[in-house]
């Protein structure tokens, strides 16, 4: 019998092109020759397919904002990486991963910038920045600015997913993109907007509201950030330092004193903290050094970790302190051996 020099198989030579069930017969084999995969079709009680054989343990993956991950070779591996704050887990009898917030990284800021020299056409902006910082924000609590400008968010890029910004236009090679963001929310406050127009003859204008200092206010012109001393603040008077050009738009944020804390958990404050007006807690609020003021409603001493309070005396009642113009408070004080407390409630001790 001859021998045949020249045998082949199924083919294309379409980039994607995959035969379909109705292509091959069973144990035939099928080829790409531009892709250069090997497909075959199996039986599984009835139910045929189309496999590829040898192909990639994984295709591409992609990640919004982030380089898309692609496989190089039937035998690529992908690896996992824990980020600051994670732990990654495996579990081989189960082929699970586990990915979890270890939450052991302390909290060290609650504003900080972030600072990239862009390269030619670059909209995409993440990871560790010229300073080695890894960009981390608070979606909606941001600022982007491009070689100075403030950029319009929703409009001139998209920041959603906590660690990286797009622009909508391609930055130019050595553009300087300032990202600037709360890293913790610890509170929300009302700010005021207030827009004018430049005539060219005037540098003095009118708030709506009084920021009491000018470090409550961000004034833009143009959409340029105006450094603190290039205006004075006295009241609702914003007085630049010259005439602001005919047609420029002004914008000045006024940021409230009031301010609403809301979902703030494991807040530590270190040193005195000094409230003026009335401070509301709706939880469980630890203090460790002195209390001076008034005390409304309930107050309940309890012990900490490790320590247990002492048994009240049982010859002495309850301390009880009146505060002037107001109804009575109780207070039950109990405390271990050698320690001791002192409490000033600006009101006067009733034996």
């Amino acid at each position: 019998m001859a021998r045949k020099s020249d045998i082949r198989l199924r083919r294309s030579a379409v980039s994607g092109s995959v035969p379909s069930t109705a292509d091959l017969n069973l144990g035939e084999l099928a080829i790409n020759t531009y892709d250069g995969k090997l497909f075959l079709k199996k039986d599984v009680t009835g139910t045929e397919t189309v496999v590829e054989v040898g192909g990639n343990k994984f295709g591409t993956i992609a990640v919004s904002g982030q380089s898309d991950i692609v496989a190089d070779s039937t035998n690529d591996t992908l690896t996992f990486a824990a980020g600051s704050g994670m732990t990654i887990t495996t579990d081989a009898s189960t082929d699970t991963i586990t990915l979890t917030s270890s939450g052991a990284s302390s909290q060290s800021a609650v504003w900080k910038e972030y600072v990239y020299t862009a390269t030619s056409g670059q909209t995409s902006f993440s990871g560790t920045d010229d300073n080695s910082n890894t960009l981390s924000y608070v979606a909606g609590y941001l600022q982007v600015f491009l070689n100075g400008v403030l950029l319009d968010n929703g409009t001139d890029y998209t920041a959603t997913n906590g660690t990286s910004v797009v622009l909508v236009n391609g930055a130019s090679a050595s553009d300087l993109v300032q990202i600037a963001t709360f890293v913790k929310v610890l509170g929300t406050g009302d700010a005021v907007t207030d827009t004018f127009t430049g005539d060219g003859n005037t540098s003095v204008y009118t708030l709506s509201a009084d920021p009491d200092v000018e470090d409550n206010t961000l004034v833009f012109v143009d959409g340029v950030y105006q450094e603190k001393d290039t205006y004075t603040v006295s009241g609702t008077t914003l007085t630049f330092d010259a005439n602001v050009p005919n047609g420029a738009s002004i914008q000045v944020v006024i940021g409230s004193r009031n301010v609403t804390v809301e979902d703030v958990q494991n807040l530590t404050i270190e040193g005195d903290l000094t409230v003026q007006g009335e401070s509301f807690f709706t939880g469980d609020a630890e203090f460790t050094g002195f209390i001076l003021g008034d005390v409304k409603g309930a107050v309940t001493f309890a012990a900490q970790a490790g320590e247990a309070l002492s048994p009240p005396p049982p010859a002495r009642s309850p301390s009880r302190f009146r505060l002037p113009g107001r109804s009575s408070v109780r207070l039950s004080l109990f405390f271990p051996p050698k320690y001791s407390i002192m409490i000033n409630l600006g009101g006067s001790f009733v034996p």
